[in-house]
């Protein structure tokens, strides 16, 4: 009778390979993040994702069939979060034509409201829109 009982086996190696699974997924979140918001319009950024991603695979074939390549793929995608979630937001970025300008960038509309609504009922178009002053406070 062999040491381990054949479900403890068989469970051993689902759960190895949700964690290969998930490692995949964070591995490649990672990467995503880095390419869109580290060094944007650089070409330094192709070989950072490059190299994270070989640093990822080259790890996980090192320590394979052990639990040590998968934790330090986990503290890797850590250390990746963690830098993400200090980034700022900015508008001054160079955009698209169609979304470089905000709706309400222009003075001739401050303080005005503007509402509008669209429905589609039996095949024909209904809307309205109206511009009207805010109620004085």
């Amino acid at each position: 009778m062999s040491p381990h009982p054949l479900w403890r086996r068989v469970a051993g190696v689902v759960g190895r390979g949700f964690a290969l699974l998930l490692v995949v997924l964070l591995t490649g979140w990672a990467m995503a993040a880095l390419y869109f918001d580290l060094l944007s319009g650089s070409s330094l950024r192709h070989v950072t994702v490059s190299g994270y991603g070989i640093a990822m695979l080259g790890t996980l074939l090192a320590f394979r069939g052990r639990d040590k390549g998968i934790a330090i793929c986990i503290a890797a995608f850590v250390l990746v979060l963690a830098w993400w979630l200090t980034l700022k937001p900015s508008n001054d970025r160079a955009w698209q034509p169609d979304v470089r300008d905000s709706f309400f960038a222009g003075s001739a509309i401050a303080g005005l409201c503007l509402y509008q609504w669209n429905f589609r009922c039996l095949g024909r178009q209904f809307g309205q829109a109206k511009i009207r002053r805010p109620l004085a406070a």
